[in-house]
């Protein structure tokens, strides 16, 4: 299956390539249907909530509720939403020492002198640092490990970021020591 530009398939001059998965055009010509009323029309429409459905807790009909209400939303605020996308793509990225979503080279906290940097808290996922952080209980340091072990899934230590954890120091300049709390 090789991904068609959508002139090919809607017979107007679009131009472009869609992107580039097997089958995704296949799949947003069948859904054109549904969404457009079985018309023939809604590429785009069905494209977009092919994409909103593969978010996490976003199902087949919200994904068409968010398609729809951006259908009726004016341009200027669709393309705030777009822009946001793109900065989230172009801006945030790991945080090179504990794993967490940072704008800089490292995230607040590693940055921060007020933390205990003898104390790693190690999560699954960095969206688990803010359930944390709302307590304002905890000073220490945050290691994010990127998922947890699922062998059935094939995801080991290798997959994670636990070598990246083993390899911090203390204060002191020698290896962390562990302990659970």
């Amino acid at each position: 299956n090789r991904i068609r530009p959508r002139s090919e398939l809607r017979g107007g001059e679009l131009g472009g390539e869609l992107l580039d998965r097997p089958g995704v055009a296949l799949m947003a010509e069948a859904r054109a249907v549904e969404i457009a009323g079985g018309d023939g029309g809604g590429f785009e429409q069905a494209l977009l909530a092919d994409e909103f459905a593969r978010l996490p807790g976003i199902g087949r009909k919200t994904a068409l509720r968010l398609t729809y209400h951006l259908l009726k939303a004016t341009a200027e605020e669709a393309a705030r939403l777009a822009d946001a996308i793109v900065a989230i793509a172009d801006g945030v990225h790991a945080c090179p020492i504990c794993g967490n979503y940072t704008e800089s080279d490292r995230c607040e906290i590693c940055a921060s002198q007020r933390r205990d940097p003898s104390i790693i808290c190690v999560v699954e996922e960095p969206s688990d640092i803010g359930a944390i952080e709302r307590t304002g209980e905890f000073r220490g340091l945050y290691h994010v490990l990127g998922g947890r072990l699922s062998p059935l899934d094939g995801i080991g230590p290798a997959e994670l970021n636990i070598g990246g954890l083993l390899e911090r120091e203390s204060p002191g300049g020698e290896p962390a020591r562990a302990e659970e709390v």
